[in-house]
């Protein structure tokens, strides 16, 4: 379902105009549609009705206080990889006790944090990490529930910066490790051993990567349980893909059926960590067009927001829905000029869409507007031409040449 349509000749999200918006409140804004994130996490739940489920969406896929603040009146859990998400989604009303804190770089003050506070569980990535965090619960007198997040070494077949789940990545611990660290977390008095976790990467668009990677937590699980160590749940990561241009993701159904008839009968809580999947789809960057710099070798259209190279038809996505290090962690939405060759991984690249906004009631400004030359390097940039005229009758305008950066 699109939640951004055009209503009357003008484009809106959901019944709001968006050059409303941006006369309001000027630009670039970032517009996100509540209809939207509320349709996509209900199509979540409602397909894993009948199973034992937490949907904890992943924040970093978009921390904004007003999305996380739509997801946790709904009931939403979250997936938190730092201090101040977490207090993000203590200060919108999500429930620690719906949270699971993952991430490789946990500090001392953010462990204290999520044990004070009583988050749900921690995602343990190394056996350091493992230490640390009985040290801070046995010094805190707290019993600290703790999942492995396991390297299961699947290829997830996406863009090599957003795969997560390969042997040689920074994340989780090492399959073969794994048996040794439950047993030396189930020893420790000041930890409660509840789950196992994986996560192989972002904007996946097949479904056999997770479903290898399955095969192989729940292999582990049975031979775990076979030792006396028996989990209370399986985190499933997230990582499921969106369409931007001409991708295709599986559908929820194809997915989960598949998921959960490899977990069969077995009494574990299953969690799941979707971002992208529930907001990528749901909002826009309205910004205005400010310049078009004309050159022989490359020609630009400056925008308020960044410049766009009119010479790279496509732009990367880059991650947001990924486990990376806040280092490694870029805004997403935000258009940058490209550097160098074009991506040539076509999963991650996405389209443009940009609306042309003329005022009829100043023509000497459109007499200095050469439109068949705008038109010609809005399309190099690869995106999609739409003329309109804008009438509003409240007085003069700025020269309206905005641009929708989908």
């Amino acid at each position: 379902m699109n939640f951004f349509s055009y209503q009357n000749d003008t484009l809106c999200a959901e019944s709001v105009r968006l050059v409303e918006i941006a006369e309001r409140f000027g630009t670039p804004s970032y517009v996100y549609s509540r209809a939207a994130i509320e349709f996509a996490y209900r199509e979540f739940d409602q397909a894993c009705s009948g199973r034992d489920v937490l949907i904890c969406y992943s924040v970093k896929a978009n921390s904004n206080l007003a999305v996380l603040n739509v997801l946790a009146r709904l009931g939403s859990g979250f997936d938190i990889v730092s201090g101040g998400e977490l207090a993000r989604v203590l200060a919108v009303g999500g429930s620690a006790t719906k949270t699971v804190f993952s991430g490789v770089g946990k500090s001392v003050a953010e462990m204290r944090a999520a044990l004070q506070t009583g988050v749900l569980c921690f995602n343990v990535e190394s056996e350091d990490e493992l230490e640390r965090l009985a040290k801070i619960a046995a010094e805190l007198g707290k019993i600290a529930p703790v999942s492995l997040r396991i390297n299961p070494d699947v290829d997830p077949r996406t863009h090599p910066h957003i795969a997560t789940g390969l042997r040689e990545t920074k994340f989780g611990v090492p399959y073969e490790d794994a048996p040794r660290l439950y047993r030396k977390a189930a020893s420790m008095p000041s930890l409660q051993v509840a789950g196992i976790d994986f996560h192989i990467g972002s904007q996946l668009t097949e479904i056999e990567p997770f479903v290898a990677a399955l095969d192989k937590a729940l292999e582990f699980n049975d031979a775990l349980g076979a030792t006396g160590i028996r989990l209370q749940h399986i985190d499933l990561g997230g990582g499921l893909g969106i369409r931007y241009r001409d991708e295709k993701p599986p559908t929820l159904k194809d997915y989960l059926g598949q998921l959960f008839g490899r977990i069969g009968n077995r009494k574990l809580k299953v969690l799941f960590e979707p971002g992208r999947s529930l907001v990528g789809n749901a909002g826009l960057l309205l910004t205005r067009v400010e310049y078009l710099k004309n050159g022989d070798a490359r020609s630009f259209v400056v925008t308020d927001a960044a410049i766009v190279s009119a010479q790279n038809r496509e732009r990367d996505v880059g991650d947001r829905d990924g486990d990376q290090a806040a280092d490694e962690q870029r805004p997403r939405r935000i258009p940058v000029a490209a550097r160098g060759e074009p991506n040539r991984h076509a999963h991650e690249r996405r389209r443009q869409q940009v609306v042309l906004l003329l005022d009829p009631e100043r023509p000497g400004v459109q007499q200095r507007i050469d439109l068949r030359r705008r038109r010609e390097i809005v399309a190099a940039c690869g995106a999609e031409v739409i003329v309109r005229n804008h009438r509003r009758g409240r007085g003069p305008r700025l020269r309206q040449l905005a641009a929708l950066l989908r």
